[in-house]
């Protein structure tokens, strides 16, 4: 079966495949090669579409029957590589070439010669490639210029010249050699026709070398290599008459033929003066990309920008480096801070009172908590973050900020009530009960059923008229434990004070008073409540220096005064408390630390009993003095000095009747 070799098409995907039948050959699936697949089914049937041609038998080669559209690989390649594929040598070709008269060669200019004897007519059963015989000669079955289908054998070859004539039935008896399509051979004798130029490996070193190839195709080869690659169509600019290989040849062709040119033909041997200035930029229009250029003809690689719209700041927290546009303000600021919700901001259940703020304070709930109010916002939330920093976040805890406050709390972050020290009865039974003080102070209360009684008179000097008493008093208001109060444990107390503070108590007088505000968990206080445990008791203690001695009672007070400060925090860190802890044996807080407060009053002399009177100054003694008048003086100073006495006693016993006292 004679066949076209030719440039390699654009093969299926997964290359040749075995032809069907004993053959070893290799076949390509032409229904996948538009240059082989007549968009019309073409089969060369007038005013018909089938059979199609890829169900139309042609020729048989090597016992395969091939068909009208069907090509082969040369010498069975594959692979990477290869480049050359064969196509049978039948109809449609055949047809064509006999409308216009033309013999096997195609009356192309690459041709040579061949004889063929004739040996007879083929049956109906035959193909093109067919085995045959006659005349004691086998041979092939073949077409001849008529249509007809004769057995025939090719017995000599020659060149284009007839200079280099190949006796083959003498070189090669043993081989048959078919003869050319389309030849005149119909009847006996032999035929001197044109048929193409025989293919094969020209590299006399290769194992596959054919030494009756006329033009080489590296694929027969072995082993690919080109041999005398050049033009071989003698008309061509590049002709080369000692070329073997087909290359591309080059014609006289009109076009550009400026290489810079944006239309420049590289084949183009005539300038024509077509060419066209080459003009790069982005021709893409506006509103795909930001740099149209509408002189642009020839567009690069990287020429166009196209419009992407985004956030293109770097600093933004959502810059997109792909941006190329921001038009609507894309960009959102990178602004790190809080971003948990304060009360203003967050959405709360309804009837909720989470946030404890001036402003959002439930009607029943007016007091602050004793450890703050304290929810799961925050009080340093801000609308512009766009970063949330968890370390820039301060929870919500509502309180008092104010360090003046007694209920000031140091943790809280969002000022709600505070209550300023203010002292008086916040005994709801007392006649004076004052629910606006912030103190308690029970001994200002007054009852309907008290009687109150004067109080003694001060006693002064014997003679004197009146005096001036002193009074530096030292009043602080603890949270303790009330039942560690003990009579030993305030005894122990008093004499701390009266040594820390360096007290003369041969010439002034000292008291301790420790007297209770409120029980743990009392009721009855209920205009504020503790900023400390509920099992801790309010209790004012009271520390007096009193006597007629100015100095002694001034040092006392100044001594008093640097220890304890005026604030809770002095007042806390003071001897005043430290001494109460020890003596009590349990810890101290102090709610309230108010200065020292300072007194005097002028103390007359008392009355003497009906009939009595002070007795006249001591005169000078005098030698005439008797007995008996010293005597009277002596007796009248006893008398006296027993009144006193019984008074005095009378009075500290009325005192430590009304209130626990600790006498110096």
């Amino acid at each position: 079966m004679p066949y076209f070799v030719h440039p390699n098409p654009m093969p299926h995907p997964q290359g040749p495949i075995d032809a069907p039948g004993p053959s070893s050959k290799k076949i390509y699936e032409t229904r996948h090669l538009p240059a082989f697949n007549d968009p019309y089914g073409h089969n060369y049937i007038y005013a018909s579409n089938t059979p199609a041609p890829t169900d139309i038998v042609v020729g048989v080669d090597a016992g395969m029957q091939v068909y009208m559209d069907q090509v082969m690989s040369v010498n069975n390649r594959t692979g990477p590589g290869t480049e050359f594929a064969m196509t049978p040598v039948a109809d449609p070709y055949l047809t064509e070439w006999q409308k216009r008269g033309f013999s096997g060669d195609g009356n192309g200019q690459i041709f040579a010669y061949a004889t063929c004897r004739w040996l007879g007519h083929c049956g109906g059963s035959d193909w093109p490639g067919s085995s045959c015989s006659g005349f004691g000669l086998n041979g092939y079955c073949f077409k001849s210029n008529g249509g007809s289908l004769e057995c025939g054998r090719a017995t000599h070859l020659d060149d284009e010249y007839g200079e280099s004539p190949i006796d083959l039935l003498a070189s090669y008896p043993s081989t048959v050699f078919r003869c050319p399509v389309a030849n005149p051979a119909k009847t006996a004798g032999s035929f001197v026709v044109k048929r193409m130029k025989a293919a094969g490996c020209m590299i006399s070193l290769d194992a596959n070398y054919d030494p009756l190839a006329e033009v080489h195709v590296p694929d027969y080869c072995a082993t690919r290599a080109d041999f005398k690659k050049g033009c071989l169509l003698a008309g061509a600019l590049n002709y080369d008459p000692l070329a073997k290989q087909s290359a591309v040849c080059r014609w006289g062709t009109s076009g550009c033929a400026d290489s810079t040119a944006l239309n420049y033909n590289p084949l183009a041997t005539i300038d024509n003066g077509s060419c066209k200035p080459r003009v790069t930029g982005c021709t893409l229009p506006a509103g795909v990309v930001t740099n149209p250029n509408p002189l642009a003809n020839s567009p690069q690689t990287g020429d166009c920008v196209l419009l992407i719209e985004g956030c293109n700041d770097p600093t933004a927290l959502n810059y997109d480096s792909r941006a190329t546009v921001n038009t609507n303000s894309w960009c959102i600021p990178n602004v790190p801070g809080c971003m948990i919700p304060d009360c203003a901001t967050a959405t709360l259940p309804a009837g909720a009172d989470y946030c404890n703020y001036p402003g959002h304070v439930s009607s029943t709930n007016t007091l602050v908590h004793p450890t703050g109010y304290v929810v799961g916002l925050s009080s340093s939330y801000s609308a512009a973050v766009t970063v949330h920093v968890a370390s820039m976040c301060t929870q919500y805890r509502s309180g008092c900020t104010d360090p003046s406050a007694i209920n000031y709390d140091a943790l809280a972050t969002v000022s709600t009530h505070c209550y300023l020290l203010d002292y008086g009865c916040l005994n709801p039974l007392a006649s004076n009960y004052n629910s606006t003080k912030t103190m308690h102070w029970a001994s200002t209360c007054q009852y309907p059923t008290d009687a109150p009684s004067p109080p003694p008179p001060p006693l002064t000097p014997v003679g004197a008229t009146e005096n001036l008493k002193f009074t530096a008093t030292k009043t602080s208001v603890v949270a303790a434990d009330y039942a560690t109060f003990t009579g030993a444990a305030m005894a122990a107390y008093k004499a701390s004070l009266d040594a820390v503070y360096a007290v003369d108590v041969n010439s002034v007088d000292t008291e301790l008073r420790a007297i209770i505000s409120s029980f743990a968990g009392s009721a009855t206080n209920s205009g504020r409540r503790l900023q400390t445990s509920t099992t801790l008791d309010e209790i004012t203690v009271t520390y007096t220096v009193s006597g007629f001695n100015a100095a002694a009672v001034g040092s006392a007070q100044a001594a008093i005064e640097s220890d304890t400060g005026t604030t809770v925090s002095s007042g806390q860190n003071s001897q005043f408390s430290a001494l109460l802890a020890q003596a009590t044996g349990r810890s101290v807080q102090v709610l309230s630390n108010p200065g020292v407060a300072s007194t005097t009053v002028v103390v007359p002399a008392p009355s003497l009993p009906p009939g009595a009177s002070y007795p006249p100054p001591p005169n000078a003694p005098s030698s005439s003095s008797s007995d008996d008048s010293t005597g009277v003086i002596v007796a009248v100073v006893v008398v006296v000095v027993l009144l006193l006495g019984a008074g005095v006693g009378f009075v500290l016993y009325k005192r430590k009747q009304a209130k626990p006292v600790y006498p110096a």
